[in-house]
């Protein structure tokens, strides 16, 4: 999920917390992510292609991945989470920062995903990630056969996680408060519309 539009310009950002610009230094959730699927990838490839006494796969952890169903449910979460995020993408348009900020000519967009709750991109996020790491962590995964799930490496991305969620549930609620500053009743009249901030009839 890279971004869609160019970065805001820096007089049109509003400044992110100190957790939220130390998180964004020190962890790729992209690459978190894609890095075991790719590992694993790579060694069912080498397991089909590659004769036994040349594949690093045979002898090893990666020997025993399998497909489990729960890591095809955790890929379908994670592939609906990447939908809802690319309809807030085409709904937001220019509007659409990985930076918070406020443009010029800014509208409030209340319309595709934002008619359901208030910050839609949040929950696509969401989903994709906690998809994406489900599918690392199950049975049968190179992540789990080998061990890192229930390492010190797994509890600290666990951790991580867990953070960067707190991170975007409390942006969403900034955002909430920019926006109710910038538009006013037009704001007031959208979140009575629309009560929910992430997930309809539950937050």
């Amino acid at each position: 999920m890279t971004p869609p539009n160019p970065p805001p310009k820096n007089h049109e950002r509003l400044e992110a917390p100190v957790l939220e610009r130390m998180l964004k230094g020190i962890l790729d959730l992209r690459r978190f992510t894609i890095i075991p699927g790719l590992i694993e990838a790579i060694a069912i490839a080498m397991k089909i292609l590659a004769p036994s006494e040349y594949n690093f796969a045979s002898g090893t952890c990666a020997q025993h991945m399998s497909l489990n169903p729960l890591a095809l449910i955790a890929c379908l979460i994670s592939v609906l989470g990447m939908i809802i995020r690319l309809w807030c993408y085409r709904t937001l348009g220019k509007f659409f920062t990985f930076q918070l900020a406020l443009l010029p000519k800014h509208k409030l967009v209340t319309s595709g995903p934002y008619a359901y709750v208030r910050h839609p991109g949040y929950t696509g996020g969401i989903l994709a990630f906690s998809g994406a790491t489900l599918a690392n962590a199950t049975r049968g995964s190179w992540a789990y056969e080998c061990g890192l799930v229930y390492s010190v490496w797994g509890a600290a991305w666990v951790l991580l996680l867990v953070v960067w969620f707190g991170v975007s549930v409390e942006r969403s609620m900034r955002e909430d408060e920019v926006l109710r500053a910038a538009f006013r009743e037009e704001w007031e009249a959208w979140s009575r519309k629309v009560r929910w901030r992430l997930v309809p009839w539950v937050y």
